[in-house]
Parts: structure tokens; C-alpha cells; sequence
């Protein structure tokens, strides 16, 4: 019933913002993925970059579906309006690490950081795509030496995980919610032999 009114009011036209929000929730509630986009488009088409959650609402439903090329071609057209938005080249990072593409998400990432230092979500990212570059180097060392390891685990990979730790501590410094944050940092100072480090962060998961 709720849906119904909801959708009664956007054929009206209703121009209230919060009200989108709320007919997004009870399609949320409802498990309805195609109300969902629907509420979305509809709210996006009203309201354009507005509210940015409108045009990441319809990005996560194509990526839900495996639909990367609509997202993509949103997401492009976003950037034409709008080069300087973060968030933005955050979500085409979430289209390409959903498509397996590790190496173009992190550039977007990245991107989406040097945009905007302020976006947890995009600092997360960022950290955790470095690690991942760590760990895809670390499996390519199973025919190294030790002493051929260990130099190049200090000279390559270690400076990785310092790098990441940087943007996972900004992450949580912005949002101390993100216990994913302190999850991957644990990963980070566990593999640094960084023991003061990793208990702060345990202690903090406590």
C-alpha cells in the first residue's frame, strides 16, 4: 500500500526530495530490485546530481545485473556535467572491480581521491585495491629464493601496504563506523611485522 501511494505521488509530480527517499526505502524493505531502479530513474530524472545517492542507487542496480555498460554510460555522462565529482570515478572503481578489471578500478580509485581527499568510501577503496596488488604480487614469488623475496617484499610489496595504510586510517578517521577499514588495516600491520599498530587496531575492534 505504501508503494502504491508512493508511486501515486511521483506520477503527481510531488517536488519533495525526502519523500523519493522514503518510497526508495520501502522497495528496499520489500526486496523489490526492480521498484528500486524504478524509484530511482524516476527520482534522478527529477532531481539530477542533486542528491547523489539517487545516481549511485541506479549504478548499484546495473551492477547488480551485470549491466556495466548502462552504468558506464551514466556514470560518463555524470562526468561530462560534473568532471570534478569524486564520487563518480568511486562508482566506475565499484563497476570495474565487480567486472574483475583489479588494475582499472584502482586508477579510478584513485582518482576519486585526488578529487575528493574527504570520501571515506573512495580512501577504503583505494586502500584496499593496494593490498590486493600486494597480494597478486606475493602469489608471483613462489619460484623467488628467500633472499630474493625478502628484498624484493622490502623494495616492491612492503611500500604497498604502507601506502594502503595511509588511505585505510583516513578511511576510519572519516568514518569511524568502518570497521572494514580496521579489518583490512589489520591485514596491512600483521604483514608489517608492525605489532604496535595491529593492537591498537584489535583493540579498537573490540
Amino acid at each position: 500500500e505504501a508503494a502504491a501511494a508512493f508511486e501515486d505521488m511521483m506520477r503527481i509530480g510531488y517536488d519533495d526530495m525526502s519523500a523519493y527517499d522514503y518510497a526508495y526505502s520501502v522497495a528496499y524493505q520489500m526486496n523489490d530490485e526492480a521498484k528500486k531502479l524504478e524509484y530511482s530513474k524516476i527520482a534522478f530524472e527529477k532531481f539530477g546530481t542533486a542528491k547523489p545517492d539517487f545516481l549511485q542507487r541506479i549504478i548499484s542496480s546495473y551492477i547488480t545485473d551485470k549491466k556495466y555498460d548502462e552504468a558506464r554510460e551514466l556514470l560518463e555522462k555524470a562526468i561530462q556535467a560534473d568532471p570534478k565529482n569524486g564520487t563518480y570515478y568511486y562508482l566506475i572503481g565499484v563497476l570495474y572491480d565487480d567486472k574483475g578489471e583489479k588494475e582499472k578500478s584502482q586508477e579510478s580509485f584513485k582518482k576519486a581521491v585526488e578529487i575528493d581527499p574527504e570520501n571515506a568510501m573512495a580512501n577504503f577503496s583505494y586502500g584496499t585495491s593496494l593490498i590486493q596488488q600486494y597480494e597478486r604480487l606475493d602469489e608471483k614469488t613462489g619460484d623467488m629464493s628467500q633472499a630474493d623475496y625478502n628484498k624484493y617484499r622490502a623494495e616492491t610489496m612492503n611500500p604497498l601496504l604502507k601506502e594502503a595504510s595511509v588511505y585505510l586510517e583516513k578511511a576510519y578517521k572519516l568514518d569511524d563506523s568502518m570497521n572494514n577499514a580496521l579489518t583490512n588495516l589489520k591485514i596491512v600491520y600483521y604483514n608489517l611485522n608492525d605489532g604496535e599498530n595491529l593492537k591498537r587496531v584489535e583493540n579498537l575492534l573490540l
